[in-house]
This record gives structure tokens, C-alpha cells and sequence, in this order.
């Protein structure tokens, strides 16, 4: 939704995913009060960009992270009537082609200070493991699980609790009756089938679960979508609709997108502008080792750059801290413009 460098989903040539996805309400990021001179900065809205361009597997990526400082930051955007501030409150999750995966989220400490917590889950394992920035000690040992996904509030953790609680659903067929009736599917009944983020999380835990294990590069990308089908937001099931959809080969490095909304911001007026296309079918794919070979940026594409978050100025960090606490109760990004100096 913000004109920058951005990124907000996307793979490198090494075959390894990231991606920010909202965290309202749970978020606690760091107050830049506290700074360590001796370790390096890191703004929260660079951790995909650094990630991609410098990490090769999800283990690379988090190592590197534990030995950063993570600070609170801002994106800024020009406007005619001067600089635009956002943040929003996120967490981010990682996938490698090892079939790797992690979760990164900014939560609350014991001693009210933000604290980031690492969540991994190792391929061919049933559980994730949660540690905290600066301790060697686990946490939290989350079991039977694969940790494929990732939805928005509550936090991961609470994520993974919840869905364990439907692993009595199966794909197939109960005595259940419905008037008299034996229904097909019956052995997933009771699973949710609303648009909530506890409820996207749960369905596709389950659905991925029950999914039959792909054989070929087609097969998944098969399966991907129909999964994908079960987890957007319609516009009229949650004020927060999905905005697009995106698929990941990190085998060979192929990203598919495909847009559902389109959203403008109008700088002038400071407003979100939602637009509709028609039917949205067709997938564009971007293989990024024939890109990487040309070293040419497709058409709406970015190059990577190291930094583009900026430290928040004292002056308007309780401005940012507010936006990031408020609840979404309409589109997910929050946006706020804050006057520069001049401005009537």
C-alpha cells in the first residue's frame, strides 16, 4: 500500500521465502530507548529486505538475526504536502527450500520491554520450537505440528494451540447424520468457516494435514492453490479483504502472483482507494534464476536495497506506537499523516 522499497512478500535466487503478515493488538516493538552501540541496528520494516539479501536458508537468516538489535522504524513516503509516516504491527514468516520454516514476532517481555521471539520448525520434525532473542533457553515446545502457516492476531503460539484442538478432523466420511442424512465430508465437521485469523489458521493447518503429498512440481502448485482458495478473505466476509494472492516454487526459485484488489493511495487527499478489475484468474510467474541471469528487473518489480526503514524521530514515536496498538477494525494497513513543518 506504500510507495517504497518495501518488501512485503517475496523469494531470493537461494530459495528462501519472507513475508510480513499483520499483528494488531499483540505487537510490542522496541522503543529505541535503550540502544546497544556495540551491536549492529536493524529497523523492523528492513527484516525482509535484509533477510533476502543476504541470507540463503531459514537457519542462515535467524542466525543473523539474534545478533542484530532490533529497532522500532517507520516507512516515509513524500507527499506534495510533505513526508507520510506508517508502521503497522506485524510478524514475519520464513520457508526455505529444505522445507525449514520460522516465525518472528515483537511481543511483550516479562519485564514489559519488547522481546523477539523466534519460533522454528526443522523439516521432517512435528514440532516448533520457541526460543527469545538473547536466551539459548527454549520456551516452548509446540508438538505435532509442521508449522505451514501463518494467518494475523492472536500470536503464533496461541495459533498453534488452537488448531490443535480440531486434530480429530479427518478427510473422510463419520456416522454423523444431518436429518437423516449421511454427509459426505463428514469427518472434518466442525471445522471453522469464517474469515477470522484463528479460524484461516485452523482450516489450513487441517487442510494441509489431509493434503496428499505432491509428486511433481504441477501437483503442488495444484494443491497451493486450492488451499489458497480456502484461505482468502472475500470482500463481505471480513472488512479486511484479501488484496492479492502469491505462490512460491523455492525448489526453483519461481514466485506466481496474482492480484484481487487493487489498491491506490491518493497522496493529495491522504485516502485509500480500492479498485476492481474483473475476474482476476491468471497467475503471473517471475523466474528469478533466468532474472538473475539477465539482471533485469521485471516491470513492478524492486530491486533489493539494504535499508529502507528509518528510526522513528522522538517527536513522533508516540504516534507510531499508537497506530501500531490500535485494533484494525477496517482494511488491515493503517495509515497516518502526520503534518511537516509549514503545513496549515
Amino acid at each position: 500500500a506504500f510507495k517504497t522499497n518495501l518488501i512485503v512478500d517475496g523469494v531470493n535466487t537461494a530459495g528462501l521465502y519472507a513475508a510480513y503478515l499483520d499483528l494488531p493488538g499483540a505487537t510490542v516493538y522496541p522503543n529505541n530507548q535503550n540502544v546497544d552501540s556495540a551491536k549492529p541496528e536493524l529497523a523492523v520494516t528492513d527484516v525482509t529486505n535484509y533477510i533476502l539479501g543476504t541470507s540463503s536458508s531459514v537457519i542462515d537468516a535467524l542466525s543473523k538475526l539474534k545478533k542484530v538489535q532490533f529497532v522500532q522504524s517507520a516507512i516515509v513516503v513524500k507527499t506534495p504536502k510533505g513526508p507520510m509516516f506508517g508502521s503497522d504491527a506485524v510478524h514475519v514468516i520464513l520457508r526455505d527450500k529444505g522445507g525449514n520454516s520460522a516465525v518472528i514476532e515483537w511481543l511483550k517481555g516479562k519485564n514489559g520491554q519488547s522481546e523477539a521471539h523466534f519460533y522454528l520448525h526443522v523439516a521432517g520434525s512435528d514440532q516448533v520450537v520457541e526460543t527469545v532473542q538473547n536466551s539459548n533457553k527454549i520456551t516452548h515446545i509446540y508438538k505435532n505440528t509442521q508449522g505451514a502457516v501463518l494467518t494475523n492476531a492472536p500470536t503464533y503460539g496461541w495459533q498453534l494451540k488452537h488448531a490443535a484442538k480440531f486434530d480429530h478432523l479427518y478427510n473422510g466420511n463419520s456416522n454423523k447424520k444431518v436429518d437423516g442424512y449421511y454427509m459426505n465430508g463428514s469427518g472434518m465437521s466442525g471445522l471453522p468457516g469464517d474469515w477470522t485469523p484463528p479460524s484461516r489458521f485452523t482450516r489450513a493447518t487441517q487442510l494441509v494435514k489431509n493434503m496428499p503429498k505432491p509428486t511433481s512440481e504441477k501437483e503442488a502448485l495444484f494443491l497451493a492453490n486450492q488451499a489458497l482458495q480456502t484461505m482468502a478473505v472475500p470482500i463481505g466476509g471480513n472488512p479486511a479483504t484479501s488484496i492479492w494472492a502469491s505462490m512460491v516454487d523455492l525448489k526453483n526459485s519461481t514466485y506466481y502472483f496474482r492480484p484481487i484488489i487493487f489498491v491506490k493511495n491518493d497522496l493529495k487527499k491522504n485516502t485509500m482507494l480500492v479498485t476492481f478489475k474483473g475476474i482476476q484468474v491468471t497467475w503471473q510467474k517471475f523466474d528469478l534464476q533466468k532474472i538473475a541471469k539477465i539482471n533485469q528487473t521485471p516491470k513492478g518489480w524492486l530491486t533489493i536495497q539494504s535499508k529502507q526503514g528509518i528510526m522513528v524521530p522522538k517527536n513522533q514515536l508516540g504516534k507510531i506506537q499508537a497506530m501500531i496498538k490500535t485494533p484494525t477494525p477496517g482494511m488491515s494497513r493503517i495509515q497516518e499523516k502526520f503534518m511537516s513543518e509549514g503545513d496549515s
